[in-house]
């Protein structure tokens, strides 16, 4: 910024993302729920999500998915998912002050977000060891090849879904 934007060197600040650890992490995941939470909006990419839920749907029926939050895509995400068939496999908290009871319950956390690096969902996520699955689409999240299960970003959610076997991670 200092140099391409020419800020003055004084008024920039750098804020570190930081996650409190949680006081207690007590997982009693739910088997085979999966689940993503966010502001319900364009970049964030959860029509992608909802595909993935989809085709995992196919493999087993006895997938169930969870999407917390709010946003002006909330009635285009919920008319998208009656229509892929989801209906009642498919939880609408809307917003979700304080996700811990969120990552107790799920036994996978998605990411499908083609913009952002490393978001909090995720940090949180880890910081509660809930397993994560992230389109791998930028060099950061590349790095997390060991923490976290990477989907290619050209696969189309039937071959992540078939192929990367996500349930596996949900047993």
């Amino acid at each position: 910024l200092i140099r391409r934007e020419k800020a003055p060197a004084e008024k920039i600040f750098v804020l570190k993302n930081a996650v409190a650890p949680p006081t207690a992490i007590i997982r009693r995941p739910r088997p085979k729920l999966i689940g993503a939470a966010g502001r319900l909006v364009g970049w964030k990419n959860f029509s992608r999500f909802l595909r993935l839920a989809a085709h995992l749907s196919k493999l087993d029926p006895d997938y169930r998915f969870i999407l917390a939050g709010d946003g002006p895509l909330a009635t285009d995400l919920k008319t998208e998912a009656q229509r892929l068939g989801l209906g009642e496999r498919i939880l609408w908290p809307g917003i979700v002050p304080n996700l811990e009871g969120f990552y107790a319950e799920i036994a996978l956390l998605v990411l499908t977000s083609d913009w952002e690096d490393l978001p909090m969902v995720v940090l949180e996520a880890f910081s509660h060891r809930v397993p994560t699955a992230m389109v791998s689409n930028n060099a950061e999240r590349s790095r997390l090849n060991s923490e976290a299960l990477l989907l290619a970003p050209e696969a189309d959610e039937a071959k992540r879904s078939e192929e990367r076997r996500v349930g596996k991670e949900c047993r």
